[in-house]
């Protein structure tokens, strides 16, 4: 039995989240703006690159959200969006996000390898011990033929050359019918053994085969992107009456709403929040619970003294 499969099972672990995101602004020049404290800072849409999966409706929805998310720090409006509106958002399809599509479909390809080498595996499994059941089985009734066949040659031998009594000849008789009975019994198990021990052995190697392919997929993957890259998520810019945020990866909505609420807080004035990973404002994304976002306590207290240093 090949039992290669189950060892190599054990062994495959996919290495993720291995990225590291800085998110971060550049002021050319220094806000000349009381916004968002006295009246919200306003935004618009600016380009949006097809290759990204996103609707503008999408989009907007999303960034109602982050409205809504910065609205708990004033409790009051601090971002709204206009069609002249002063901050422009544009969605800029690069190597980041390029690299982050490639990663998922590399991702991806891997989980369907491991979802189908599960499959294999049960498949495997289920035979492998049907064939052992019957490899029992048939031990059994071998063992059993084998032991009427000792009887029959030791009573056989024992009469050899002698005149056997009526009821001897008779009992012989009978345990060489027994015996011939048997053997086709013997021979039928003994194929169905055979039988199932090659389609257990064929399952076997498709399964070895196809988890030597996932370890390629993640060999592939370990040289691709095992190695942490940093790189900005999103970016806000401000020169002069020039004030854009520019975003270049997420990989969903959830994180696409982090990048923005981070940049609209830059827009709005407010620098990185160093002491809480938690924070929105922090300089790296990752200790945030980005699918249920809300302001830390150090979040609100940055627009708050932003806004009372003015």
């Amino acid at each position: 039995m090949n039992l290669k499969a189950l060892a190599l099972v054990s062994l495959l672990t996919v290495v993720g989240g291995i990225l590291t995101v800085n998110y971060g602004s550049i002021y050319r020049n220094s806000p000349s703006t009381t916004e968002p404290c006295t009246e919200p800072l306003t935004y618009q849409f600016g380009d949006i690159d097809s290759r990204f999966d996103i609707t503008e409706q999408k989009l907007s929805e999303t960034m109602k959200e982050v409205e809504r998310l910065w609205a708990t720090a004033m409790d009051q409006q601090v971002l709204e969006y206009r069609k002249d509106g002063k901050v422009v958002i544009h969605l800029i399809y690069g190597e980041e996000q390029k690299r982050t599509e490639s990663e998922q479909l590399l991702t991806n390809e891997i989980q369907t390898k491991k979802d189908q080498i599960e499959v294999l595996e049960q498949e495997y499994e289920n035979l492998r011990t049907t064939f052992q059941e019957k490899q029992k089985d048939f031990e059994s009734t071998l063992a059993e033929y084998n032991e009427k066949a000792r009887e029959y040659s030791e009573l056989a031998n024992k009469w050899k050359g002698k005149k056997i009594p009526e009821e001897t000849y008779k009992k012989l008789k009978q345990m060489e019918k027994e015996i011939k009975l048997l053997r086709p019994t013997v021979e039928r198990k003994q194929d169905t053994m055979e039988m199932l021990r090659q389609k257990t052995n064929t399952k076997s190697r498709k399964l070895n085969r196809l988890i030597d392919i996932q370890n390629e997929l993640i060999s592939k993957y370990n040289n691709r992107f095992g190695v942490a890259k940093k790189f900005n998520q999103g970016r806000y810019f401000r020169k002069g009456d020039d004030e854009r945020i520019n975003i270049f990866q997420f990989s969903n909505i959830a994180q696409l709403k982090t990048v923005l609420a981070h940049e609209a807080g830059h827009a709005m004035g407010l620098d990185h929040v160093e002491n809480n990973p938690q924070s929105i404002m922090y300089p790296i994304m990752g200790k945030q619970n980005i699918f249920d976002l809300s302001l830390t306590d150090e979040d609100i207290a940055a627009l708050k003294n932003h806004c009372s240093s003015l």
